[in-house]
């Protein structure tokens, strides 16, 4: 009897368990050879579920990707240590900057990708052109915007997968290199010179009604206040027969007559008058609110709400 309690101590007892907290003395007497399984069965029965945990444990590691996904295990727990790093070096910032290079694309956005606080992401701008007299301005851009962002871990590794060659770190670069699945960012467009014009959008209600009451007169008088151009003159907007005119008054002339300084104020004049319903549509939205019609105050205001709301989107 006590051959067969060694024998199955020492089979149980693999070398990937500790068993510490089993002490057995060298010599056992004799008279506790009858109590001795009554007293070990239950350390037993405890190691017994440990040895069966831990090759459960190595018969699972052992099974197929497709077995771990219909388990809906997650992807971070069987992850390598070079992914580990690399996800952590990205997390603690030390990968943000530019990917590649920027590039314009059929649209003539300017396109880029961008790791920005350790989250990479593909970034647009958005080209718009404006027009001043008749002539058109030369193409500026909008502030970049977030088209994309990765931020689980498996997004970002994809990331480091797809575009990881272009970063300085040769741990990534070779890790990209490695993955199959590197893309090579598309040769730019060239820069545009100019936009096609947008059609200009269906009136609303709204806007019909305003421009007949333009039309007859009934917006007539002065919208707000003469202003600096910050050129010496003054400009000042006003409405007369149903015409939208801004009149300017040139700088304040000074000169000595032989007794005292004597100062000539110049006369207005009329600078410019906006002829279409798209310049007096736009007039009205943006200047509407200086003006002392409720219709015409609350349509300017619902245009700048919404242009604010849009900004501060992008």
């Amino acid at each position: 009897m006590q051959t067969v309690l060694i024998l199955s101590f020492t089979i149980l007892a693999e070398p990937v368990i500790e068993i510490s907290n089993i002490r057995m003395p060298q010599t056992i007497p004799f008279c506790l050879l009858p109590k001795l399984p009554v007293v070990a069965y239950p350390k037993f029965t405890v190691l017994r579920k440990q040895i069966w945990k831990s090759q459960k444990l190595l018969s699972m590691r052992c099974m197929p990707s497709t077995m771990f996904q219909s388990l809906n295990f997650e992807r971070s727990t069987f992850m390598t240590h070079e992914e580990k790093f690399m996800l952590h070096m990205l997390k603690i910032g030390e990968y943000d900057g530019a990917v590649g290079k920027l590039f314009y694309d059929q649209r003539g956005y300017i396109v880029g990708y961008w790791i920005m606080n350790g989250i990479p992401g593909k970034y647009e701008a958005k080209p718009f052109q404006t027009t001043y007299h008749g002539k058109r301005n030369e193409i500026t851009y909008h502030k970049p915007y977030p088209v994309n962002e990765y931020t689980t871990d498996d997004e970002k590794l994809l990331f480091l997968k797809q575009y990881g060659h272009y970063l300085r770190d040769s741990m990534v670069q070779e890790y990209s290199n490695t993955s199959g699945a590197a893309i090579d960012l598309p040769k730019s467009f060239p820069k545009p010179t100019s936009l096609p014009e947008e059609l200009p959008s269906p009136k609303t209600e709204t806007e019909i009604h305003l421009l007949e009451r333009l039309a007859n007169g009934e917006l007539d008088g002065p919208v707000g206040l003469p202003c600096d151009n910050g050129w010496g003159s003054m400009i000042w907007y006003w409405i007369e027969d149903g015409a939208i005119k801004r009149f300017k008054q040139g700088p304040t002339k000074r000169f000595f007559n032989g007794d005292e300084n004597e100062k000539i104020i110049p006369n207005w004049k009329p600078d410019l008058t906006l002829k279409t319903e798209a310049e007096q549509l736009n007039f009205l939205r943006r200047s509407g609110r200086h003006m002392k019609d409720p219709e015409v105050i609350a349509y300017s205001n619902k245009y700048w709400a919404d242009y604010w709301s849009n900004k501060n989107r992008t």
